[in-house]
């Protein structure tokens, strides 16, 4: 986003420094900016590719991590584990300690909620509030 403003401001013909104090950037930052759009245009404003290894585990595995760790139960007594997590999702090569990095990464706990706010399914049945069954068994 910062890197729009800069080209819009330099677009208007602001100077560097005062687009640097604007928008609160170091000076070599904004003359960066400005010289790669003067040269490339829009295309400037994209990222480039950054040094290291690529990402083996896209949005994808990490949406399907999150969406298996919020669903029902694996088993009535039981809770996600890491292991159990990879196991579900064997289709994506992805292993146990993966599996911990990732949640860690995204805060999720799994093994610390008791239950995930799901929507209920039309054959659950809810419990009366306590008010009531203390109101219901006075009168009885």
């Amino acid at each position: 986003m910062q890197r729009a403003h800069v080209a819009l401001a330099c677009a208007r013909g602001t100077a560097n420094a005062v687009i640097a104090r604007t928008l609160r950037l170091h000076l070599d930052t904004v003359r960066r900016w400005r010289k790669r759009f003067a040269a490339e245009g829009l295309a400037a404003l994209e990222d480039r590719p950054r040094p290291g290894r690529p990402r083996r585990y896209g949005p994808e595995v990490h949406l399907a991590i999150v969406a298996t760790v919020t669903s029902a139960r694996p088993a009535v007594d039981s809770q996600w584990t890491h292991r159990a997590i990879a196991d579900h999702l064997a289709s994506t090569g992805i292993s146990a300690s993966q599996v911990g990095r990732i949640l860690a990464g995204l805060d999720l706990k799994p093994h610390l909620v008791r239950r995930w706010l799901t929507r209920p399914t039309p054959t659950s049945r809810r419990k009366p509030p306590r008010s009531v069954l203390s109101t219901s068994m006075l009168s009885a």
